[in-house]
């Protein structure tokens, strides 16, 4: 079998894309892994884990342990949580309702449930889903919960770090286009990839940097330009200055059938999707796409941010604090110790034999 997961005109660099073809080549790994006799073992690193996720999750792969290093797949994929502060691009700040507005409660509660019972968030793609009922195809349009299988089992090893650079939990704002370029920059310490992960799932559908070398500009953390207006009531199609907390409360009050054909955000590229009663048989292949491109994740990645769920069962491993012995100097030496995204194989042996000594025993391959 073979993945794609070199996509952009820089290689790997169309992230999108390579979450795509992780959907695609899913089932011929799942094929190949059930097709083995005796202990199956399972290791992937970074976005292979994309590709292990839905092999276990669509297509029934079996293994007797899987190790997940450095997953570049959002938290909420495995186990339910939310950072939407952090996550949720600045300019949707004002387009919220819900008794969780307030910033102190809105870190882990998905809900955002108001008295009358509508979802807080209810303008949001990452919220689009939950109009339709979840006998409809489009209520897979979402990454909540999209990996059950792999958390549900407790032969999973969640094997994260908190010093990532890549994976690095999101900051409120603004994202920043060129900071996983920065590192490459004469006299320049920061590291090549700081933040691309949280850099591309905030910038879907927006038409800043990121989008635009990613491929995607509709849905995400876009506005429908149908719907805008500018603060006179004028419709105008420019971004979102002008949009009004009126007109998006006005959006916010109309049914769930009614937001599922004409939503607040960008539409999606596949008209069909909106369409009320066909719009759940347009799904079909497309579904990777509509994840890959235009649904935002609204959690961090499980690559730098300890599961809850794997916690929970004692299935989880801080790289950064527990899997070193020492430390390059080049890289700071232990005082500036921080195990990156591809250290496990960047980093000599000599530094790293704890993680692979720790999946010997896991696996039993003694």
């Amino acid at each position: 079998m073979h993945w794609r997961g070199d996509e952009g005109f820089v290689a790997g660099l169309n992230y999108w894309g390579n979450v795509e073809n992780a959907f695609y080549v899913a089932d011929d790994l799942a094929e190949l892994v059930n097709g083995i006799s005796g202990n199956r073992i399972i290791i992937a690193h970074s976005l292979g884990n994309m590709v292990a996720g839905s092999a276990i999750q669509d297509f029934g792969m079996g293994f007797d342990k899987y190790f997940m290093l450095n997953p570049a797949v959002a938290l909420e994929a495995y186990s339910l949580v939310a950072q939407p502060i952090q996550m949720r691009h600045p300019d949707w700040d004002e387009y919220y309702f819900g008794d969780d507005y307030n910033a102190s409660l809105d870190t882990e509660n998905y809900s955002g449930v108001r008295t009358d019972g509508k979802n807080g968030r209810r303008l949001w793609s990452t919220e689009w889903y939950t109009l339709l009922p979840s006998t409809d195809e489009r209520y897979k349009l979402t990454w909540r919960n999209r990996f059950a299988s792999v958390s549900a089992s407790t032969n999973v090893i969640q094997y994260y770090s908190s010093g990532e650079e890549v994976l690095r939990a999101a900051q409120p704002g603004e994202p920043d286009s060129l900071d996983p370029i920065t590192g490459y920059l004469p006299g320049n310490d920061t590291p090549i990839g700081l933040n691309a992960w949280n850099i591309q799932e905030k910038s879907k559908g927006t038409g800043n940097l990121a989008a635009f070398l990613g491929g995607g500009a509709s849905v995400g953390w876009g506005f429908n330009e149908e719907c805008e207006t500018d603060q006179f009531g004028n419709e105008v199609c420019i971004p979102n200055n002008f949009l009004t907390h009126n007109l998006a409360q006005a959006f916010f009050d109309k049914t769930d059938d009614e937001l599922v054909q004409t939503p607040f955000f960008d539409p999606f590229d596949n008209l069909l999707l909106m369409d009320i009663n066909a719009g759940s048989a347009a799904v079909g292949a497309s579904l990777p796409h509509n994840l890959a491109y235009e649904i935002p994740a609204l959690s961090f990645a499980a690559g730098g941010t300890v599961s809850q769920q794997f916690f929970e069962s004692g299935n989880t491993v801080d790289m950064n604090n527990e899997m070193f012995d020492g430390w390059p100097a080049s890289r700071g030496g232990v005082d500036g110790k921080e195990w990156w995204h591809s250290d496990f194989k960047d980093v000599s042996y000599r530094y790293t034999y704890k993680l692979f000594n720790d999946i010997v025993s896991e696996g039993s391959l003694q």
